[in-house]
């Protein structure tokens, strides 16, 4: 085993991806201990952030790495999203045989959160699919005018309106 060396470009950059692919700096020195070579958290904890050479060197690799770590997470968001989704559905047919049992003390606190998850998830659907979740119309009062014309509601006389009925 050998001592992690600051003259050793080898052992910077195994230290420097390490750091980088490892959740802690902990979990780095155990990762570079099982390579063979021996450093403690601290020691890396100084190169990454106050040694400026390699502090430089360890955020322009992981610049270069970034794209690859977000579609890591990006893949690892969507297991969460599966995974909450198949969760989320054991609880409402959980929920669902109580309610048929009448195990349920509060069945209208039931029924609000179902619905809450019942518009959030049709909300989200169309979302995903790119389609509106809400259509919101700009009309002006010429257009309203224009529209009560045309249906016989009004009936507009030297640019005033006069109700019909009258």
């Amino acid at each position: 085993m050998s001592f992690l060396s600051r003259h050793n470009d080898l052992d910077i950059e195994l230290a420097i991806m390490a750091m980088i692919v490892c959740p802690t700096l902990e979990a780095a020195v155990e990762v570079l201990n099982q390579q063979g070579t021996q450093t403690t958290v601290e020691h890396l904890r100084v190169w990454r952030d106050r040694d400026p050479t390699i502090r430089q060197r360890y955020e322009k690799r992981r610049e270069e790495l970034a794209p690859q770590d977000e579609g890591m997470f990006a893949n690892d968001l969507l297991d969460a999203a599966r995974r909450a989704n198949v969760t989320i559905k054991f609880a409402i047919e959980n929920t669902h045989e109580l309610l048929e049992a009448g195990k349920v003390a509060d069945p209208a606190r039931i029924a609000r959160a179902l619905s809450q998850v019942m518009a959030q998830s049709v909300d989200k659907r169309l979302a995903v699919q790119g389609r509106p979740t809400q259509i919101t119309e700009h009309t002006d009062a010429e257009e309203i005018v224009r529209q009560l014309q045309a249906m016989g509601v009004i009936r507009v006389v030297n640019s005033t309106a006069e109700d019909v009925g009258t």
